[in-house]
């Protein structure tokens, strides 16, 4: 893809959304809200298949993954086109999630336009219109530059990664069995959100602002992670594609060996015995991504008067988290409450204290520590919680394992 043209757009755009990306007013925590706007595909599939690009590389002397050439481009697979029907209503989804007033709001509609004009003229010279995979690589280029403040990667690098990406979308039966409307939801967000970051970016760039460099580098951090469920600051674009900087996959971190079991794990009344961990445990050790094991919840209501039956809530959900490198959590989570669907996914970051793994994001989570156990297929981190905000937890939490016993909850993370 050639997107030098596209920075030359977006060069022009960035002069004219100066109080909008620029120091001009917005919510402080955008971050929390803009998992609420994706409404592709979840980002363990796109994960997956970033992972399938690499997986028929070659392994060099010094244990480094060399990713494989993208193969020469075949048809188009028609999985990735959508026909462009009315407004996708993204653009107002983001401009509220980012905008605190309502001429903000419109404000970043406009320019939300002026994006998608200018995405969508340079790419017809390509014939790439209307196609989720040339949207993906402008996307994921887009955030890649801002993260770590590199120039574009190069036509050739680009066009290697749009040709993966088309293909693999192409042959995905989860993007395949897609319609149209959410084919175009998925593309808009991406265009959007890759040239908002972007536009931003290199605004900040040539007034030299360094917060509102910092503020774009942990939004295209947030973004992607949404997205790709990767660590941004672990990959960059090369002629070769998408490549990780570090030699390792791209979202996970084995945490050193900690209370590694290696016979037959222990057991008490039933129960399975995890110990507190042998040291102290840092972000480095959360770093991947953790379930929490399906649950079901189901209340009954009576009236108070008669006792007689009133109705019932059922809720059954699941919950993945993913934990960063650089401090980034994201949640993503299914309910299903009286067979109504709830799908949220929420960004922030977290930090351990001691003994509490505190969360943020929509307020402050903390949970206290419990436990940790490797075992050879998983590892198990218990926790207790949570307390919220300023909410003092109990001294006997941390010295009584049998206080507060219906807080626990194991977090999983397959090896």
């Amino acid at each position: 893809m050639k997107l030098l043209a596209l920075i030359l757009v977006l060069l022009v755009l960035s002069n004219s959304i100066h109080p909008q990306t620029h120091g001009g007013g917005g919510k402080a925590n955008i971050k929390e809200g803009l998992g609420s706007t994706w409404k592709g595909p979840s980002s363990t599939l796109i994960n997956g298949l970033l992972k399938k690009k690499t997986a028929g590389g070659t392994t060099s002397a010094g244990g480094r993954r060399t990713p494989m050439r993208a193969a020469p481009a075949p048809i188009p697979t028609g999985s990735v086109i959508f026909r462009p029907g009315s407004s996708s209503g993204v653009d107002q989804a983001l401009a509220t999630a980012f905008a605190s007033t309502p001429a903000e709001k419109q404000g970043l509609i406009e320019l939300f336009k002026q994006v998608k004009l200018g995405y969508e003229t340079e790419v017809a010279k390509e014939g790439k219109s209307h196609n989720l995979a040339a949207a993906m690589t402008f996307f994921i280029a887009s955030n890649i530059v801002a993260y770590h403040r590199t120039e574009m990667p190069s036509d050739e690098a680009t066009e290697n990664l749009f040709v993966s990406l088309r293909d693999l979308m192409g042959s995905t039966p989860e993007i395949s069995k897609m319609t149209n409307a959410e084919r175009q939801q998925m593309h808009d967000w991406l265009v959007y959100m890759g040239g908002f970051v972007l536009a931003g970016y290199m605004d900040a760039e040539q007034n030299n602002n360094r917060e509102s460099l910092d503020n774009f580098r942990d939004i295209a951090a947030a973004s992607t992670k949404i997205v790709l469920g990767i660590d941004i600051s672990t990959v960059k674009i090369t002629k070769d594609g998408l490549t990780s900087t570090d030699g390792t996959d791209p979202d996970k971190t084995a945490a050193p060996a900690n209370n590694t079991l290696a016979g037959t794990p222990a057991f008490v009344d039933g129960k399975l015995v995890i110990p507190l961990p042998s040291r102290q445990l840092t972000t480095a050790d959360l770093v991947g991504e953790w379930g929490e094991d399906a649950q079901r919840i189901s209340t009954t209501y009576v009236y108070r008067s008669s006792g007689g039956y009133a109705g019932t809530d059922s809720l059954a959900f699941r919950s993945k988290m993913s934990f960063a490198r650089n401090g980034g959590y994201l949640n993503d989570f299914f309910a299903i409450r009286n067979g109504q669907k709830e799908i949220d996914k929420s960004v922030g970051t977290f930090a351990i204290n001691g003994r509490i793994l505190s969360i943020k994001h929509k307020g402050t989570a903390k949970y206290v520590i419990r436990g940790w156990l490797e075992l050879p297929d998983m590892t198990i981190l218990r926790v207790c919680g949570p307390w919220f905000d300023d909410g003092v937890i109990p001294e006997n939490i941390f010295t009584n394992p049998e206080q507060g016993a219906n807080l626990n909850k194991d977090w999983i993370r397959k090896k």
